[in-house]
């Protein structure tokens, strides 16, 4: 199917030398992955990739964004502007090396079409791929590896992530007891896990 979006395509490029110029693009909140994201970016600066992210949007939790890279020392190398333009978005993307698109949940993902009419390549994290993850890994795990997870679905993930694990390797479940009166992926924060309970669900026969 041809892009639905008006305006031609650019060519890919090549990447131009210096830091890796990542940009999410689009509404700044929870259930759209930012946080996640920023836990990446900090693990890659971590291991001393040179880059350069912006989080361009608005939304609910940009002020808690902007204290979460702030908190992480990122400043130097990751910033959250706010809003921008259609002109503005558009000279982003063009700019960008990567466009980082880790939301929870879509429908149709503008932003993705956007950027591949740019000619910038898109990571996007898959929603439910507990069980293809843990194919992926089972092979790599060494025997009395532990494997658990922060799901508040058990059944379905001991399910599609059981089969996967060699023998040798403990599954146990996890649950944070974690959240506030509200409800969903919005009603997230950076220190959602910090200091809290979590029940342990291991499944029949683990080993104790």
């Amino acid at each position: 199917l041809p892009n639905a979006l008006p305006g031609r395509p650019s060519p890919a490029r090549p990447r131009a030398p210096g830091p890796w110029r990542l940009l999410f693009l689009g509404e700044i909140s929870s259930r759209k992955g930012v946080f996640t994201t920023l836990e990446a970016l900090q693990s890659l600066a971590r291991r001393g990739v040179p880059l350069d992210a912006r989080f361009i949007g608005a939304g609910p939790e940009l002020p808690a964004l902007r204290r979460a890279i702030a908190e992480r020392g990122l400043a130097d190398r990751v910033a959250a502007p706010g809003p921008a333009g259609p002109e503005a978005a558009r000279d982003a993307l063009e700019a960008a090396d990567l466009l980082l698109h880790p939301s929870l949940r879509e429908g149709l993902p503008m932003t993705l079409l956007e950027a591949l009419r740019a000619g910038v390549p898109a990571i996007c994290t898959p929603v439910g791929a507990m069980g293809r993850v843990a194919a992926e890994i089972g092979p790599a795990l060494a025997p009395g590896a532990t494997v658990s997870d922060v799901g508040s679905v058990k059944g379905a993930v001991i399910a599609a992530v059981g089969p996967h694990l060699p023998e040798g390797v403990h599954f146990v479940p996890g649950h944070p007891l974690a959240g506030t009166e509200h409800s969903g992926p919005e009603a997230a924060f950076p220190e959602l896990y910090e200091n809290r309970w979590c029940i342990l669900t291991p499944p029949e026969g683990a080993d104790p």
